[in-house]
């Protein structure tokens, strides 16, 4: 039997495409809960929404989704600078958001 000193650092995996897997240490729960977001299938709904719209807050957009709004905040992060941008207004005490 190996014994493992009390002050060896454990070695922590990272699941790719998860940012959080560093800060989680591979923790069951959350590795599961990572597999059932739908990134892709959110990000093209809430361009889709913008395309129509025009403008959209996350409060909005989420709203639309019927889902909360922690569950599509990451996509508005993924997305900035890329897809979309700020508008400098706000709404609701939200960034309004627009389409390059």
């Amino acid at each position: 039997m190996i014994q493992t000193s009390l002050f060896d650092k454990p070695t922590i995996r990272t699941y790719a495409g998860d940012v959080t897997a560093n800060r989680h240490g591979g923790n069951a729960r959350s590795v599961e809960a990572f597999g059932k977001v739908r990134k892709i299938e959110d990000s093209k709904l809430i361009i889709e929404y913008l395309r129509i719209h025009g403008t959209g807050t996350s409060k909005e957009i989420a709203r639309w989704l019927e889902k909360q709004l922690n569950q599509i905040s990451g996509r508005f992060t993924e997305m900035a600078g890329v897809y979309i941008v700020r508008t400098g207004f706000k709404r609701e005490g939200c960034d309004v958001w627009r389409l390059i």
